[in-house]
């Protein structure tokens, strides 16, 4: 489990200052009406593909 899967979601949804408290660990997080979405990591395949 990491560090971010631990983070209880508030009750009445999420706000821009819990988003601004969370830790600046490189994942893209996006707030859409008070529900926090975490967008996956790009695999190496496509890390690949943008490099060359």
């Amino acid at each position: 489990m990491t560090a971010a899967m631990s983070v209880i979601p508030p009750a009445d949804g999420w706000t821009v200052a819990d988003l601004d408290a969370l830790p600046e660990d490189g994942v893209r997080r996006e707030l859409i009406d008070g529900v926090l979405h975490v967008s996956p990591s790009p695999s190496p395949a496509h890390q690949a593909l943008v490099i060359s």
